[in-house]
């Protein structure tokens, strides 16, 4: 077991964590404050197969687990817990990291990646200008806008090209079913379901093409 390895990783978390925690006290944007740690936390993810085998990552994510546990009882972060009950988008989070291990570590590292730099950049590019700048929903009641899943359609077919010429080489009407699809199931799933549910179709549909 790596054991400094993994706490170097919770420390990174704990950073990103704490950049929150800045951007609300400088009076940030509240979607930017949850966002961008966010982001950090699914780059953390993204990178962690190169530097943690699967049982390491495993034990990192349950113990990311259990600090939201303990958040909610301590308080110690503030920025992303925007609600005083455990949220359930916050607490998916490290649930998929060990989800996407299981099923995708160690024979489909390029899938589990994939699945977070999805998470990390779609999802959250799409949440931010979807909120700060969407108007028009596909359904009034939703949540979700046009132009949110339209960033998240682009972002991840720019993912996939960036995939198609580094890594592993994709037809262009490949990487347009695999956004399409990725973006219907971003718009369905709500309250923080995307956090599990989109990593791992996103790492199916690359090994299934």
């Amino acid at each position: 077991m790596h054991f400094f390895k993994i706490i170097f990783f919770i420390i990174g978390v704990n950073t990103a964590l704490l950049l929150g925690e800045f951007l609300k006290k400088h009076k940030a944007d509240s979607e930017v404050v949850r966002k961008i740690p966010h982001i950090f936390i699914g780059l953390i993810f993204t990178i962690s197969p190169f530097f943690l085998n699967k049982i390491d990552i495993i034990l990192f994510g349950a113990c990311l687990i259990i600090g939201i546990f303990a958040n909610n009882i301590f308080n110690f972060y503030k920025a992303i817990f925007v609600i005083k009950r455990i949220s359930l988008g916050v607490l998916f989070f490290p649930v998929s990291l060990v989800l996407n291990a299981l099923l995708f570590l160690p024979n489909n590292i390029a899938a589990f990646v994939f699945g977070f730099l999805v998470l990390t950049f779609s999802d959250s590019l799409a949440s931010i200008f979807g909120k700060k700048f969407g108007k028009k929903r596909f359904v009034t009641s939703h949540e979700k806008t046009i132009l949110g899943s339209l960033v998240f359609f682009l972002s991840t077919f720019l993912l996939l090209v960036i995939f198609s010429l580094f890594v592993s080489p994709l037809l262009l009407w490949k990487i347009f079913i695999i956004s399409s699809a990725l973006t219907i199931i971003e718009y369905f799933f709500v309250f923080g379901l995307d956090n599990i549910v989109l990593p791992v179709f996103a790492a199916y549909l690359l090994i299934l093409f």
